[in-house]
């Protein structure tokens, strides 16, 4: 390994970039386009959804009404013995609300029901991070339970009035606004690194060949570390000013908040791009044409990044086989990890993960890319 020539290659990329208009276009107007579109054009779905339910009272009438949010098709539920281990199942997120039944909810409401007494509460606790599915649930959890007043009211065992007799009590964490741009902005982190890390370097290796710049390059003392080092080190930096760039936007202009570290969020967003670069270099090298290269890197790095992450649809509510395949796909991490740090501060499992299997990938794909790199022009 040659630092002069490393150094001389570096800003022979650098001077590339600058004169090639497509470089600066992806790297820093095409991540501001796509800030506007996810930040005002995207609306979120959901079918079912995962909640936790907590029941402090255990009557036969709590049970019934646990029955019918159980029976409904919009709500998947598990059963939780304290509030504690539906926060922590939430903040795993492993489901995205909760309600508690309080102790002595029954008796409250039989007292309300024969005298002019307060409203008995149920709460609701929804992960505001993800802020359309926490309306969502929300929305099912209550209209479930008032489902099931109006059935007993109908039935004629009792009768509690329009609203049920109860008063729900909502509360949202990490993100109580319920912004959806709140999760979205941080999220589309993950598609603009890919933009930058995986499709722009995708045509780096591919356009030295097609220009015959390669042949030359081969030709001299450089060696194959020289090479894939230097186009590393080059890319590197421009994804990260990218990065910094949108991050600009997302906490100064859209004015996201911010409750995590700024040293945990630039370190796992440096790995998740070196991975990027890394997919991205193996196709280039692999392929050694800039249209087949592009097309590849969309279909196995920008499509994986935007469709199966968790950013656009929910991974549990696809297939298992889908799921499975989730798991080897580096964005669904990040997106976790950042969405984390912006809206819950820092979470150090979730981190520590991603970054784990940031490195990993990341040494897989530098493994690989090194080794289908040529060093003579007569391999090739």
């Amino acid at each position: 390994m040659n630092l002069n020539i490393i150094k001389a290659l570096v800003k022979k990329e650098f001077k590339q970039i600058i004169r090639d208009n497509s470089s600066i276009l992806i790297a820093f107007v095409m991540p501001l386009v796509l800030l506007f579109l996810f930040g005002f054009g995207i609306n979120f779905d959901t079918n079912t959804v995962k909640i936790g339910i907590v029941d402090n009272d255990c009557t036969t009438f709590t049970k019934d009404i646990i029955q019918s949010l159980n029976g409904t098709k919009y709500l998947d539920c598990t059963f939780y013995k304290t509030s504690k281990q539906a926060d922590n199942a939430l903040l795993d997120g492993k489901i995205r609300a909760y309600l508690t039944i309080p102790v002595n909810f029954t008796r409250e409401f039989k007292k309300k029901i024969s005298g002019n007494y307060a409203k008995p509460k149920i709460q609701i606790v929804t992960d505001g991070a993800e802020p359309n599915t926490a309306k969502y649930a929300s929305s099912y959890i209550q209209g479930a339970i008032l489902s099931f007043f109006e059935y007993k009211n109908a039935e004629g065992s009792i009768k509690t009035g329009k609203n049920g007799g109860i008063k729900t009590q909502i509360r949202s964490f990490y993100n109580p606004s319920l912004k959806s741009t709140y999760f979205i902005l941080p999220s589309s982190l993950s598609i603009i690194i890919t933009l930058t890390g995986t499709i722009l370097t995708a045509l780096v290796v591919a356009r030295e060949w097609e220009r015959g710049t390669m042949e030359a390059l081969l030709t001299t003392e450089m060696s194959k570390a020289d090479f894939v080092l230097s186009k590393y080190i080059a890319y590197f930096i421009l994804g990260f000013l990218s990065v910094i760039f949108c991050l600009f936007f997302i906490i100064f202009i859209f004015k996201v908040p911010f409750y995590g570290s700024y040293i945990a969020l630039f370190t796992v967003s440096a790995f998740f791009l070196l991975t990027g670069i890394g997919a991205g270099l193996f196709i280039s090298t692999v392929l050694k044409d800039q249209f087949t290269s592009s097309q590849m890197a969309g279909t196995i790095g920008f499509m994986p990044s935007m469709m199966l992450s968790g950013l656009i649809y929910e991974i549990d509510s696809t297939p298992i086989f889908i799921r499975f395949l989730c798991f080897f796909i580096p964005a669904r991490y990040y997106v976790s990890a950042v969405s984390s740090l912006f809206l819950s501060g820092v979470i150090l499992k979730t981190v520590i993960s991603t970054l784990i299997f940031m490195l990993i990938f990341s040494f897989l794909t530098g493994f690989l890319t090194f080794k289908a790199t040529k060093e003579r022009i007569e391999e090739c």
